[in-house]
């Protein structure tokens, strides 16, 4: 599978963003990791998209990221 990801920074008390990943790639081979990390001292709530190749939206995912973490 080759996708991408937007994942987008839902809340924080300072900050609202929204990033792409281009692509994603699973296979026999290979595969995409995405790691999140938040340097704030507060948590943030991080917002998962993910689509596949004619853009249709296929997952979805809600995680929370602790200050420091």
């Amino acid at each position: 599978m080759c996708a991408f990801v937007i994942f987008g920074l839902l809340s924080t008390s300072r900050v609202s963003a929204d990033e792409v990943v281009p692509f994603v790639l699973q296979d026999s081979q290979y595969r995409t990791n995405l790691g999140i990390g938040n340097l704030d001292l507060l948590p943030a709530d991080v917002s998962i998209l993910l689509f596949n190749n004619n853009s249709r939206l296929v997952g979805t995912g809600l995680v929370q990221v602790p200050g420091r973490g």
